[in-house]
């Protein structure tokens, strides 16, 4: 397979497929996350007319006359010839092979899922706010899916000792500005992650953290990506100050979701209200 290496943001051995979205009138979005850093970015195909998802074994015949030494230098690539356009050529009924001109084929390589476009345009790629859950130099990441619910509320509590009392950050505006906006959105990106820990599983904690992300992503729209990463710290410690006071307290794990679902459809409705705002 022939092709060209497109330059990316971020690169690593790592980097995985974690979500395809294709909509009729809208284009494909994928997104890719590195694992190592916790980097995640997005690549936007606005005229695509095809798209697959393999196994990386399923596309492995592709990759034989191809340099290893190339294809460690992105997740992102043009293909000019020997791809999946070229597979399907063989059909006597792929019509798209008459308009070869006008398409252009692209690979997004994963280390397991790798998917292939069809593009009339090239994809434009975009870095997605990174969420880090770290609370204090002397503790852990908040990042363990793999400890039990005892484990984390020890966690949560020696945390809460060691944090500066600071005040909780104004959620509720009926007129907000794009900066008090932003920060109630990064607010509520770590108040969603931390209250992911407390049903004790993994499936609530990576929910939690992919929901997360939605809200930082909509903090950089509404400013600037420099905007939001000075104000994460102070808002941070703030908004996760205020859930652990909260964990801490809390008499079950059903209390915990329950304040959880609360905060959740709080920033939900911020977040709806501000897009139809604008």
């Amino acid at each position: 397979m022939d092709i060209e290496v497109i330059e990316v943001p971020f690169n690593g051995t790592s980097v995985k497929v974690v979500e395809a979205q294709w909509t009729h009138d809208a284009g494909t979005v994928i997104e890719v996350w590195l694992k190592t850093t916790n980097e995640r970015a997005e690549v936007i195909f606005s005229d695509d007319i095809g798209l697959r998802i393999l196994d990386e074994l399923d596309v492995a015949g592709f990759w034989l006359n191809t340099p290893k030494t190339k294809l460690a230098e992105s997740w992102l690539f043009k293909v000019n010839r020997g791809g999946w356009f070229d597979f399907e050529a063989t059909r006597e009924d792929f019509y798209s092979k008459y308009h070869a001109a006008e398409i252009t084929e692209y690979l997004v390589a994963g280390y397991q899922e790798c998917v292939s476009v069809l593009s009339r345009s090239a994809p434009i790629v975009r870095v997605l706010m990174k969420l880090n859950l770290s609370m204090n130099p002397d503790c852990r990441s908040f990042k363990l899916l793999g400890a039990t619910y005892r484990e984390k509320m020890m966690l949560m509590r020696k945390t809460l000792a060691l944090l500066v009392a600071m005040p909780a950050v104004a959620m509720a505006s009926d007129a907000l500005t794009a900066e008090a906006f932003a920060s109630e959105m990064i607010s509520c990106a770590y108040q969603n992650a931390t209250y992911g820990l407390g049903p004790g599983t993994a499936s609530a904690a990576q929910k939690a953290q992919a929901e997360s992300v939605v809200y930082l992503d909509a903090a950089q729209k509404a400013t600037s990506y420099g905007y939001v990463e000075a104000q994460k710290p102070a808002v941070q410690k703030a908004a996760q100050e205020a859930v652990l006071k909260e964990v801490t307290n809390a008499k079950d794990v059903d209390a915990i979701v329950a304040k959880w679902n609360d905060v959740k459809s709080h920033c939900d409705a911020s977040l709806k209200a501000y897009g139809k705002a604008q």
